[in-house]
């Protein structure tokens, strides 16, 4: 799981890293995809609100880490959650194993801004 550790204004964007590894002894390539989405925890559609921007695809050495800049640029007040899938599409010979995906949990809160404006004579 990975929090984001401030309340992000709309309008405005934070980011945040997930560190990946590759535990195998070959180069893989990963699919980066947002399996679901919710705000105050109601679901959204993942094709419409898009406040998480990550890369889709990640190529990696063997037995090697790197990290995933997750960019979050909501347009609706609230707590976000997104669950992320890291699928393996090559090389094809682990694709047929059955720990091809593993998963993400991603939490954000934001809010809407609160502005004071005086005005003077």
């Amino acid at each position: 799981m990975r929090k984001f550790s401030k309340v992000c204004c709309i309008g405005m964007s934070t980011e945040s890293m997930i560190l990946v590894k590759n535990v195998n002894v070959v180069s893989i390539q990963l699919e980066i995809s947002m399996l679901s989405l919710s705000v105050d925890a109601v679901a959204r559609d993942v094709d419409i609100v898009k406040p998480f921007i990550f890369k889709k695809k990640l190529t990696m050495a063997p037995q090697s880490e790197d990290v995933l800049k997750v960019i979050f640029s909501p347009v609706l007040a609230g707590l976000h959650e997104c669950q992320l899938c890291f699928r393996i599409v090559q090389p094809s010979n682990l694709i047929a194993k059955s720990y091809l995906s593993s998963f993400a949990t991603v939490i954000a809160e934001s809010e809407l801004p609160n502005i004071v404006v005086r005005a003077f004579n």
